[in-house]
């Protein structure tokens, strides 16, 4: 019974240090600074699912499944990977200010996340489809201070040239 209440005790410490408050636009989110654990045999599955919809070019039922899996998982090592691709996915759809969204919620839940470089850099591409020209150059420059030497700062650098070339 000792080992089994101090196991419960030490759960509550873990718990309580294992986040932090993450300030979005007076909105708070809380982000694990603890590593967590790989997910489990169903979770990969349920992922993968939906993952096959996604590249199946089904990008509504890809999106329905990814958003059941980040509500069922919301601890999923994951959960990050799932929300990109809501995104991706209303993206692809052409539903702009819902991909802006969606993107949004990437880069303010998970700021730490190797997507994120990604979602910055599709806030950027959807503010350049919505017209939001200013707002589009600020995300592709700040793709290229945030996330140096990578894909997405290159892509941002050639979209920001195309921008210029265009007027825009």
């Amino acid at each position: 019974l000792f080992a089994e209440q101090w196991n419960q005790k030490n759960d509550s410490v873990y718990s309580a240090i294992s986040t932090v408050v993450v300030n979005h636009k007076d909105t708070v989110f809380f982000e694990s600074i603890l590593p967590k654990a790989p997910p489990s045999a169903v979770q990969q599955q349920e992922y993968e699912a939906a993952f096959d919809l996604m590249k199946q070019g089904n990008y509504e039922r890809a999106i329905k499944s990814f958003r059941t899996f980040v509500a069922k998982y919301p601890d999923s090592t994951l959960v990050d990977n799932a929300q990109y691709w809501i995104a991706e996915g209303t993206y692809v759809l052409r539903n702009y200010r819902l991909a802006l969204e969606e993107f949004t919620k990437v880069l303010a839940l998970y700021p730490h996340s190797p997507k994120a470089s990604d979602a910055l850099l599709k806030v950027g591409y959807v503010q350049y489809e919505l017209g939001a020209y200013d707002k589009a150059r600020s995300a592709f420059n700040n793709v290229g201070a945030r996330y140096p030497n990578t894909t997405a700062s290159k892509l941002a650098a050639a979209r920001l040239e195309k921008m210029k070339k265009e007027g825009k």
